[in-house]
């Protein structure tokens, strides 16, 4: 490696990193010097391949979204929306949970349990599977179970008990 000698008296690399003045050049010197150099280069080595990561992270994560904003089920289709909005019926279900059990009707919860497991059958079926859609179902089956078995229990157990007080 070739030093150049400043004004100064200092050594400069080609790359014009100043190094110990050349009267103090010595081969210990020289090799702590070039220590360094080998350590900042492999610092910057090191950043720049987290910089890369980093951008390459953007990247993938940009064309993650692009591939979810162009699937054939994505934002831009009514196969997305329909069950997100849809999502609204199954809160409202879960929600009723608090409700007592006399005020639940047997058609409407019965209608939501059915409908749930009709429609999680049928977005097992049909291509490309739509898995808001199951999801969404699911719940709408979970729920509306859960409601239909609330109210059938409090409908036999209130049945129990009128018998038992007329004894």
């Amino acid at each position: 490696m070739k030093l150049k000698t400043d004004v100064r008296g200092l050594t400069t690399d080609r790359h014009g990193v100043a190094g110990p003045p050349a009267s103090h050049v010595s081969a210990s010197s020289i090799n702590v010097y070039l220590h360094g150099i080998i350590k900042t280069k492999k610092q910057k080595e090191a950043k720049d391949k987290s910089v890369i990561a980093t951008t390459k992270e953007i990247f993938m994560a940009a064309s993650k979204l692009q591939a979810l904003w162009n699937h054939p089920v994505g934002p831009k289709t009514i196969h997305f929306w329909a069950p997100t909005f849809k999502w609204g019926l199954s809160i409202a279900n879960a929600a009723d949970f608090s409700k007592p059990p006399e005020e639940l009707s047997y058609p409407l919860q019965f209608a939501v349990a059915c409908s749930g497991l009709i429609w999680s059958r049928y977005c097992t079926v049909i291509t490309p599977r739509n898995w808001n859609l199951l999801g969404v179902n699911a719940a709408m089956a979970g729920t509306g179970m859960y409601q239909l078995s609330r109210k059938i229990w409090h409908d036999y157990s209130s049945k129990t008990e009128a018998e038992i007080a007329n004894e």
